[in-house]
């Protein structure tokens, strides 16, 4: 199934409420797990595959939206330029923390491609606390070393201090 970004709505229809509205872009997902805890509860794990543009959509009488999407083509592999290594290194220590931590499923069940610019700036786009719509514009990018150079405009190596705001 595919997952998008709200721009409006809720993603539980309330009744009377106006329509949900949506990014243009998505991800196809792939379900690896699911577990119902308790009556009335589940519990699903899910793991991106691929990106997508929304050609059409229809949301059906119950709430459920249909959508035609064309599969958007892999990025390039591009590899991290020297002056944003300090990404890779970063984000090498953040994983080996987040993967020390417990969970059901592996938390990067691949290889870490820490020297490319694609992979590399969608951990960064997971992980940042960034805004959605920032997220989103991050995702919806399809150019990875931009998206990676924008990244590091947000990310200060770690012998810097970041700017004292005035």
């Amino acid at each position: 199934f595919g997952v998008v970004t709200l721009t409006q709505g809720r993603e539980v229809h309330q009744p009377g409420a106006a329509a949900e509205q949506f990014e243009a872009m998505g991800t196809r997902v792939q379900i690896e797990r699911i577990e119902r805890p308790q009556p009335g509860l589940v519990k699903v794990w899910c793991r991106g595959v691929e990106k997508f543009r929304i050609e059409a959509t229809q949301q059906r009488s119950d709430g459920l939206w249909l959508g035609r999407v064309q599969a958007l083509p892999p990025e390039p592999a591009v590899q991290v330029p020297e002056d944003l290594q300090h990404l890779s290194a970063q984000m090498h220590e953040a994983l080996t923390q987040l993967s020390a931590q417990p969970s059901v499923l592996p938390h990067w069940p691949e290889a870490w491609r820490l020297q490319d610019c694609c992979w590399l700036s969608h951990r960064w786009g997971e992980l940042l606390p960034l805004p959605l719509q920032m997220k989103y514009r991050l995702f919806a990018l399809q150019e990875p070393l931009m998206r990676l150079e924008l990244v590091g405009d947000m990310v200060a190596p770690p012998d810097e201090t970041p700017p004292a705001n005035s």
